[in-house]
């Protein structure tokens, strides 16, 4: 799972997504490529419900 602690990105990790672990966070320092000058922020769901195993989908509207 990833959440947003306004310090990077916060990471957990779970064998049976009832008891999470954290780990180090992700993303705190901006990058160094042309676009990458501010550290990763707001996460976004990218169309996968872990609560319900099935196949990605991206775009569930078309």
């Amino acid at each position: 799972m990833i959440t947003d602690p306004w310090d990077g990105l916060g990471v957990y990790v779970s064998e049976d997504a009832k008891k999470w672990e954290r780990c180090s966070n992700i993303l705190k320092t901006p990058g160094i490529r042309k676009d990458g000058g501010v550290p990763g922020a707001h996460v976004q769901r990218g169309g996968y419900d872990f609560r319900k195993p099935q196949k990605p989908q991206f775009y569930p509207d078309s």
